[in-house]
């Protein structure tokens, strides 16, 4: 609730900050331009962005329900690329490039979230101080992290990688920084649990609709997050009975079950249904001690809390839901293996014991040290309040300052995981004007990148499905340069594998001679990147007798050099 002018230039500069902080690597990845490179806009998980491409491209369709091309030849059809679906329609309405949209989607999100988050904290936090020092812990801060990553630096091994600098959804920050659809999960989360705290603490209906209509949104964008939300809710409502013996009325909660609880029962149909058709790839947490040190100053504040609960024997709503949010999604953390992708449950858990911690330190530490930053008179004792409370912020901020800089050392150092040279995006986008979305065999590399820049489908790109290494073997012998002509074309034919592209990747599998081979018309070639085309679906390809009689050639050949010379 902002209340005046001040409050209002504080949060836009706030957002103005966040804004050119969160965007200094793509900055960097275009200004910072390698010889013969051509960065690809993308500057964490550059795997799982192209996977969001593929289903972006599919936007210029009309159902829903699309294919990934990453995975021809089996069952391949996707049932869970809603958002990307309907993001790529949006760029298809604006006449914008996929790449553009998927930025501008983030940076709306992080726009959004600012005052948005400033909003919901008016629930749990009385004063302007208290919120303005949870909207900065929470869109800058993360943990303790950095303070293990300078020893990591330091050449120390260490157990363990800290959550705040390694795991993108356990920061705020690092969600809003890199990938849109946790960008506007983060959103979602907040305004389903702000909504749901207002329709149980008014028990009105009207933000209980509004909570459903969200959680509604969120669960066909991330079911998982929309299940930590609804076993939040579920914890809150009993615990409130039970510990304050609240006659709460369940009804709020009814309501936004009623509305939200579609995407969970899509998902299970289909994960029943279909079972293999939803992505199977495992996400496991990391051990407990790299979400305490990922955490450390807000849980450690948290804790304080309860201590000081526990002596007052008084536990207020608000602090409950605070804390039923944290266990909900701190046991769906380690559910495995209920649910396999059980990482994705740390989303949002920084939001609560942000403003947990903030509680904290304004309701019981600087009471009991008699210290106010809330009030309006100055003097020693409120300096002292003011230096406490930057004192907790500035500790907290150090792990974002990592992650950013981090991945400018990663673009400064490895341009070459973030690009492609510039002969290969000339080479895809030729293929992008060839008719027709027909199989590209390449190397692993490239292979990421034929659906979203060629528009076509690859044999092998992503490696999380069940048949990865089987491609893999198949291209190490497909360009191995050991087999003959007549293996060469069967192994494409009968895999309707249309296009060949043969640049640096591919070379170094072996030594094939794609350009003396009968059944391969060339038809692009830029250095040492080539692209060739088998006419395997029609009358163009050669004859089996004729690659028969090479083959044969061939053999004779490879006897005489493997018999034994006269002695």
């Amino acid at each position: 609730m902002i209340k005046s002018r001040r409050e209002a230039g504080v949060i836009c500069s706030v957002v103005v900050v966040l804004l050119a902080f969160s965007n200094i690597p793509l900055l960097y990845g275009y200004i910072h331009k390698t010889p013969g490179l051509r960065f690809m806009g993308i500057f964490a998980g550059v795997r799982d962005a192209n996977v969001y491409f593929m289903m972006m491209i599919q936007g210029i369709g009309a159902s829903p329900i699309i294919e990934n091309y990453f995975r021809p030849g089996e069952p391949n059809t996707i049932y869970h690329g809603l958002f990307w679906f309907f993001l790529g329609k949006l760029a298809c309405w604006f006449h914008a490039p996929n790449l553009a949209m998927y930025h501008a989607c983030r940076i709306a999100a992080t726009i959004t979230f600012v005052p948005l988050f400033y909003w919901g904290t008016a629930r749990f936090l009385s004063s302007a101080a208290e919120r303005l020092t949870a909207l900065v812990v929470v869109c800058f801060g993360a943990g303790a992290g950095w303070l293990l990553m300078i020893l990591r630096h330091q050449q120390y091994n260490l157990p363990f990688l800290p959550a705040d600098v390694w795991t993108p959804e356990a920061s705020a920050f690092y969600s809003l920084m890199a990938f849109p659809h946790t960008a506007i999960s983060l959103n979602l989360i907040l305004l389903c649990m702000v909504l749901a705290w207002d329709a149980i603490d008014s028990e009105r209906a009207k933000p209980a609709w509004a909570a459903g209509l969200c959680g509604l949104i969120l669960g066909f964008i991330n079911a998982f997050q929309l299940l930590v939300v609804c076993f939040g809710l579920m914890i809150f409502l009993p615990a409130s009975t039970l510990l304050r013996y609240d006659k709460a009325s369940f009804r709020p909660g009814i309501i936004f079950g009623s509305l939200a609880v579609w995407p969970l029962g899509y998902y299970t149909f289909i994960l029943i249904a279909r079972p293999g058709a939803l992505p199977g790839a495992v996400v496991r947490s990391p051990t407990p001690l790299a979400y305490l040190v990922g955490f450390g100053p807000v849980i450690l504040l948290g804790l304080v809390r309860i201590v000081f609960l526990l002596r007052s024997r008084n536990l207020p709503r608000s602090d409950l839901f605070l804390f039923c949010w944290i266990i909900a999604s701190s046991i769906l953390m380690y559910s495995y293996p209920v649910l396999t992708q059980e990482a994705r449950a740390v989303l949002g858990i920084q939001l609560p014991l942000g403003i947990l911690a903030v509680r904290s330190l304004f309701l019981d530490i600087l009471p009991a040290f008699r210290l106010d930053l809330r009030g309006q008179r100055p003097g020693p004792r409120r300096k002292m309040a003011a230096v406490i409370v930057s004192a907790f912020v500035i500790f907290a901020l150090p792990s974002s300052f990592y992650n950013v800089f981090d991945r400018v050392a990663r673009l400064k150092n490895y341009p070459e995981s973030f690009s492609l040279t510039n002969d290969e995006y000339e080479a895809l986008e030729y293929l992008r004007g060839v008719r027709g979305n027909d199989i590209v065999i390449s190397g692993e590399w490239v292979g990421i990148y034929v659906p979203r820049v060629a528009r076509k489908r690859v044999w092998v790109g992503q490696y999380d499905y069940p048949s990865y290494k089987e491609r893999i073997e198949f291209i190490k012998k497909f360009f191995g340069g050991s087999i003959p002509d007549i293996q060469h074309y069967e192994m494409l034919r009968d895999r309707n594998i249309r296009f060949v592209f043969y640049g640096s990747d591919e070379r170094r599998l072996g030594g094939s001679e794609l350009g003396k081979a009968p059944y391969l018309v060339r038809l692009f070639k830029k250095g040492i990147v080539e692209i060739y085309e088998a006419p395997i679906l029609n009358s163009q390809g050669p004859s089996v007798e004729s690659l028969e009689s090479r083959d044969q050639s061939w053999r004779r050949g490879q006897d005489r050099r493997q018999r034994p010379g006269k002695t």
